[in-house]
């Protein structure tokens, strides 16, 4: 396996250890929680198991909320990384619901590395590193007041767009 998967998992996970920091001290931000992500890639030409994290870092305002993620994928005789920023506009809805819907997108660098099969896929570039433009949507889920669960649909629009279905868990402060 090339290199490059592994500078951007190091590049990533020292970005992510000084987010909330950074956040703090620019934004008015903080951390206000962290989780667990899976999914599924859903593409013709890109079909993968989809494992990852993410950051809650705040609500800038009442209905705006900030958050990182990373991903990576298994499957298709490739894998792939996302690393990507979001802003999710927070819907609202009564205080004794029990879903709370949101919408919204930001900026990703999603890497591919694709195993090479035949003499053909020798002659082009298999690992391809590409900023992508990300959409989402879903809804959070709230069990308690210290965690909560979501699911939701994104959208990566880039040279080679993908759908994904993910789904997790939330830890709250």
């Amino acid at each position: 396996m090339p290199r490059t998967p592994y500078v951007l998992i190091c590049a990533t996970v020292a970005m992510l250890a000084a987010a909330p920091n950074v956040a703090r001290a620019q934004n008015g931000l903080e951390l206000m929680g962290y989780g667990f992500r899976a999914g599924a890639s859903l593409d013709d030409e890109l079909t993968q198991f989809l494992v990852g994290g993410h950051l809650d870092l705040g609500r800038p305002y009442d209905s705006l909320r900030v958050q990182t993620i990373i991903t990576t994928g298994f499957g298709d005789d490739a894998f792939s990384f996302l690393l990507g920023g979001e802003a999710h506009y927070l819907f609202p809805v009564g205080a004794t619901a029990s879903i709370e819907p949101y919408a919204g997108g930001g900026l990703g660098l999603h890497h591919i590395n694709r195993d090479r099969d035949n003499d053909d896929d020798r002659r082009r570039d298999n690992d391809t590193t590409e900023a992508a433009l990300l959409l989402v949507a879903g809804f959070d889920v709230p069990a308690s007041r210290w965690w909560g669960y979501f699911i939701e649909g994104r959208f990566l629009v880039a040279d080679e767009s993908v759908f994904r279905l993910e789904g997790g868990v939330t830890w709250l402060y």
